[in-house]
């Protein structure tokens, strides 16, 4: 077994599947800002080799993500506050507790309805982009992938 450090905790790959354990303190890791989202990196792209990406994020009421796609499934659970989301053309109020699921390839939005909105996010599959590398895009005036 190897073991490597990273800024979002330690992580311990086995010899057999190159599978990371991996354990991240409340308050470790990368921390980005996605358009009007706060970010938490807890496991990016680059620590899964591509396969998932694990954030936090938080975002101020009337912060709104625009209309995107992208390859990878993306997975929201609401922990605390609420949001107005959208998928394809369904609309719905997701509030603390609430989970949803965006489809790869699927249009989706949301704008937050209450103080705050914190949530954890989970991207999945092919092409599962980083928070870091979408705030550098972000930054530099690129609009989402359609």
């Amino acid at each position: 077994m190897t073991t490597s450090t990273t800024i979002h905790g330690t992580a311990k790959r086995t010899a057999t599947t190159g599978t990371a354990v991996r354990f991240v303190k409340a308050t470790e890791g990368e921390r980005v800002r996605v358009l009007d989202t706060d970010v938490v990196v807890k496991a990016s792209a680059v620590d899964t080799e591509g396969r998932y990406e694990v954030v936090v994020g938080s975002s101020p009421e009337g912060a709104e993500i625009a209309p995107s796609r992208h390859p990878w499934e993306e997975l929201y659970f609401i922990l605390d506050g609420a949001m107005e989301i959208r998928i394809g053309g369904e609309q719905r109020l997701a509030t603390a507790g609430d989970f949803v699921v965006v489809p790869a390839h699927a249009e989706h939005s949301f704008t937050v309805v209450t103080e705050f909105v914190r949530f954890l996010d989970i991207s999945m599959g092919p092409g599962t982009a980083s928070a870091a590398a979408a705030s550098a895009a972000t930054s530099a005036g690129c609009r989402p992938l359609l």
